[in-house]
């Protein structure tokens, strides 16, 4: 018995913690080697000395090099081709874990690999599956989603020190529960889309090397319903994997594609990929229907056309679904140098710019404004206000050169232009999206959405307050002298100016049960208001009226354009004299739905709004001027030579079914440099006609497509019917199809 009693000491004695003397960085190669040594005790003290080296590094000795010989020493013992080294390695690093504090875990990188091991697959629940009925289940539900949330955080508070060692274990790991959950922490906690350019490498490389654990982790989710496969489908989409991407969109991978189209978007923005933006590439690319030979070829016939901007953005295009197409490269150099982009053109060619290549500033605007999804000169800024469900359109205006504008929170906002910076923040005490906003002199009046007004003056820094007023008030407007009018409940009317409170204007306008949902000023001083459904003429001061367009008729809206009027309707716009005389007729073309009505006077120019695009136009005969593709939901302000564009009015029946709130500043006038203008906009149909009669219709959809949003929508259908007939055209001279045998 006493040699067997021996052995037994000596194996529970091998298996005691380590405590002896570490080794010497030096001698730790020499300690992995003895982890496969055919001896059994040797290999047991090589797994004790290693673990005393761990625990000596645990207890404060911050030698680099020490630090770096055991990660190496570690490192090699898992690489090792002998299944008991690596099994060895695997067990010390896990006693080491235990004892680790996530302090030295920050520390320490390969304890840090190994915390992350065991905590990354609590992090993910299974995605789907019936886990039954009744309340025992939803107990057992609500306990795992709390244990995943708890290790999520726990694993969230090791960063940012664990982001390297995430982003390795998603390129390396081969447990998909891992992987899924290093996925779900690099993601934002707030929903937003990942932006960790490393981590979306990562998971591309991860797809690559072994498709169907990358696929597995997409079974898991986070506590939050954080998506792996969404992050996965996004890291592919990046690199122009139109294939991979669509058969993942096809799987369910994206979930709500809605919510997906708006994560890659933020991420073409961030890059400076906003030339995929325009049209519905990004949309086309989900469903797989885009290919770089039929942008490339639509770059090279657009650039033969004389529409080199187009032929960039075309090129741009098939270079990110086929990085270093060499003739997607050639067009690309060559649009830049015909558009005077000379430096661009260098780079596109892979070489520096000499000191004559330089560029034209005018046109370097408008490449900044492509890669920044800007699109053209006009979009000075677009202004994110919030999200509610609350109905409601964000009133804004421009004081002093700056935006001032409504929040979907019920605040008031002072941005500088055009870098969007904010300047102040004011709040009107109540969490609903403000009801009107006007400029007087340097003071801004805003009314509530309770119908309360607040007037601030603005200074360099921001607001002061000067007053409020009870009201209730229901509209607003200012005239050309700088005079607030204000509509309250039965019509009664208010006026003020800057600083000075508003008081009652008499009874004569006054009209019981009547409630104001619009209000603007006339160059004489009477007021246009719509009300009942109708439009009518006020003279605030004597209570004179006079209806200009009957409810019967159905107007939506009406604003005051100088001495005339302004009336939109489902269908169109007419522009009347004073006494409601039509003097012009617009009709929307068909589909389109007017959603906002406003005009510039001085510079005869009435902009409708729609919900894709506003429409400037030609206010003596009705002819479009210009189209931005920017759409809104009410009536535009126009601030000089800004024009500023509210998207956003909340649930239906009152709203739009757009709950983000967005105010986007335009410049109104004519730009120095329009890459879409109407001739360049005729020549890129008739080069898609040309295209769809030699059979090329992916071609004719790629040329067209990045244009959409400049079309006006007359141009839009001409465009369309001008291909349907040539498709119909080709399809007749092909002649009937010669039977096939029987």
């Amino acid at each position: 018995m006493r040699p067997l009693r021996a052995a037994l000491l000596a194996l529970v004695v091998a298996w005691v913690p380590a405590t002896g003397a570490a080794a010497a960085p030096a001698d730790l190669a020499q300690t992995v080697r003895d982890l496969g040594d055919g001896r059994w005790e040797v290999r047991r003290a090589a797994e004790r000395t290693l673990e005393a080296e761990g625990v000596a590094l645990l207890e404060g000795d911050d030698d680099p090099a020490r630090l770096a010989a055991f990660d190496r020493a570690v490192d090699a013992a898992l690489a090792d081709g002998n299944a008991s080294v690596r099994a060895a390695a695997r067990r010390v690093l896990r006693r080491l874990e235990e004892r680790t504090t996530d302090a030295d875990a920050r520390r320490l990188p390969r304890l840090l690999v190994a915390r992350l091991e065991r905590l990354l697959p609590q992090v993910v629940l299974p995605a789907r599956g019936d886990d039954g009925g009744g309340l025992e289940a939803a107990a057992n539900r609500i306990e795992a989603h709390a244990g995943a949330f708890a290790a999520e955080q726990a694993v969230r508070g090791l960063l940012p020190e664990a982001n390297d060692a995430l982003v390795t274990v998603v390129s390396t790991t081969r447990d998909a529960r891992a992987l899924a959950g290093a996925v779900v922490v690099l993601c934002p906690a707030d929903g937003r889309p990942p932006t960790d350019e490393a981590m979306l490498r990562a998971l591309r490389a991860a797809y690559d090397r072994a498709p169907s654990v990358a696929l597995a982790a997409g079974r898991f989710a986070g506590a939050d319903g954080a998506s792996p496969s969404a992050a996965l489908t996004l890291a592919l989409a990046v690199a122009g994997r139109t294939k991979d991407v669509a058969a993942l969109v096809e799987r369910g991978a994206v979930g709500d594609t809605a919510a997906f189209d708006t994560w890659l978007r933020a991420w073409a923005e961030r890059a400076g990929r906003g030339d995929l933006l325009p049209g519905t590439f990004l949309a086309r690319m989900q469903e797989g229907r885009v290919a770089a030979d039929a942008e490339a070829t639509a770059a090279a016939r657009a650039l033969a056309a004389g529409v080199p901007w187009l032929a960039r953005l075309l090129a741009g295009r098939a270079l990110f679904l086929e990085p270093g197409r060499a003739d997607a490269t050639a067009t690309l150099v060559t649009a830049y140098a015909e558009v005077a982009l000379r430096g661009e053109a260098a780079r596109a060619a892979g070489r520096t710019p000499t000191p004559e290549e330089t560029d034209d500033p005018r046109a370097v605007v408008v490449e900044e404004g492509l890669r920044g999804g800007r699109f053209s000169e006009r979009l000075l800024l677009s202004r994110e206000g919030g999200e509610t469900r609350v109905p409601g359109l964000l009133p804004a205006a421009i004081v002093d050169g700056r935006l001032v504008h409504g929040t979907a929170s019920g605040h008031v906002a002072l941005v500088t232009l055009p870098s969007g910076e904010d300047v102040a923040v004011e709040s009107t005490r109540v969490t609903r999206p403000p009801k009107a906003l006007v400029v007087s002199g340097r003071t801004v009046w805003c009314v509530t959405a309770l119908g309360g007004l607040w007037r601030w003056e603005v200074t360099d820094h921001g607001f002061v307050r000067v007053g409020t007023d009870a009201g209730p008030f229901l509209a607003m407007a200012t005239g050309r002298d700088g005079t607030v009018w204000l509509a309250g409940p039965h019509r009664a009317i208010s006026r003020g100016a800057g600083r000075d409170a508003p008081v009652a204007v008499g009874k004569a306008g006054r009209r019981e049960g009547v409630l104001v949902r619009g209000l603007s000023v006339l160059d004489d001083g009477r007021l246009v208001v719509y009300a009942r459904g109708e439009v009518t003429r006020l003279d605030p001061e004597t209570g004179e009226e006079k209806v200009l367009v009957p409810a019967e008729r159905a107007p939506h809206r009406a604003t005051a354009f100088g001495r005339e009027v302004l009336v939109g309707y489902a269908d169109g716009w007419e522009r009347l004299d004073a006494d409601g005389a039509v003097l012009l007729r617009v009709d929307a073309s068909e589909g389109q739905r007017l959603a906002g009505l406003a005009g510039d006077p001085k510079a005869g120019v009435v902009y409708a709004v729609y919900p894709e695009a506003v429409l400037a136009c030609d206010a003596a005969t009705g002819a479009p001027r210009w189209a931005e593709s920017v759409g809104g939901s009410g009536d535009p302000v126009v601030a000089g030579d800004l024009l500023l564009v509210s998207a956003g009015t909340g649930p239906p029946p009152l709203g739009d079914n757009r709950f983000d709130r967005t105010v986007y500043v335009l410049r109104a006038g004519v730009p120095e440099v329009d890459p879409f203008g109407t001739e360049v906009r005729v020549k890129a149909v008739e080069a898609a006609v040309a295209a769809a009669e030699a059979g090329a219709t992916d071609v004719a959809e790629a040329l067209l497509d990045p244009l959409r949003g400049w079309f006006t929508p007359s141009e839009e259908w001409a465009a369309n019917a001008a291909l349907r007939e040539a498709l119909d055209r080709r399809a007749r001279e092909a002649g009937p199809k010669a039977p096939g045998p029987r």
